[in-house]
């Protein structure tokens, strides 16, 4: 099966996810982030003029970004969506060389800045509340099994205090272990980044890591997870995946 480049487009994922939420057209999709997306199309009440000029953009868009992926890649990205994995893993599975991400974040560099050229200041704002929307999500997704739960989250699940401990020091192992796989110049990138108000896992997609160092924090990671199921009941964990698909389904007002 093909890989169809408007999937990411349309749950507002390709490394990194950034502001192309609006890319997403009046098709229906039944995911709770389609939801969540024709929610952010009806709350930005578009123009037909915008909405022309944003299907321009987010055409163009696609057609560059297939371009950058091989057949392979294409055909290995289809099969992991098709089982069920996760867009942004999914993408990081495929080991994208230094030169493809970097032309990636070009491409969407660029057309994150039509975009914004083409809405309203008001509708901007609405945008970024979207997108911090996504990241909070995403944030979840990636560490609320590995310490940092938020507390609405912590209350329900009831957890022990033996259970508290064991999963903040797997937090700390794990932020240690994943800033040992960076070069000095990249752990002053970070730290720098995140003084200025980034969140690490935003700040740590933005410096360029090779190949290599990504295969290592994926593995870092993925440990992490299984020790905290390891910590965590059936009942907890099951709490928290339906604590995380209630959230990515919220919309801001």
């Amino acid at each position: 099966m093909k890989f169809n480049p408007k999937t990411i487009l349309a749950c507002g994922a390709v490394m990194g996810a950034i502001a192309l939420i609006p890319f997403a057209t009046a098709q229906s999709q039944q995911t709770p982030q389609g939801g969540r997306l024709q929610h952010v199309m009806e709350q930005l009440n578009l123009s037909a003029d915008q909405k022309s000029q944003l299907n321009q953009i987010r055409g163009n868009t696609r057609t560059q970004l297939e371009s950058l992926l091989t057949a392979e890649q294409q055909q290995q990205l289809q099969a992991a969506l098709d089982q069920g994995q996760r867009l942004p893993e999914a993408i990081e599975s495929l080991n994208l060389t230094e030169a493809q991400q970097t032309q990636g974040r070009e491409i969407l560099r660029s057309s994150r800045e039509q975009v914004q050229s083409v809405l309203t200041p008001e509708q901007q704002q609405q945008l970024r509340q979207a997108r911090q929307s996504h990241r909070q999500s995403h944030r979840l997704g990636m560490r609320g099994m590995i310490g940092q739960i938020p507390p609405e989250l912590a209350q329900q699940l009831n957890l022990t205090t033996d259970q508290q401990t064991q999963l903040n020091q797997i937090r700390e192992t794990t932020r240690t272990q994943i800033e040992a796989v960076l070069t000095p110049e990249q752990q002053q990138q970070l730290q720098t980044a995140i003084a200025q108000g980034q969140d690490r896992p935003e700040a740590l997609r933005s410096l360029d890591l090779t190949e290599a160092q990504r295969t290592q924090r994926r593995d870092i990671l993925k440990s992490a997870r299984q020790q905290a199921d390891t910590i965590l009941t059936a009942e907890q964990q099951q709490q928290i995946r339906e604590f995380m698909q209630s959230h990515r389904s919220q919309m801001p007002q």
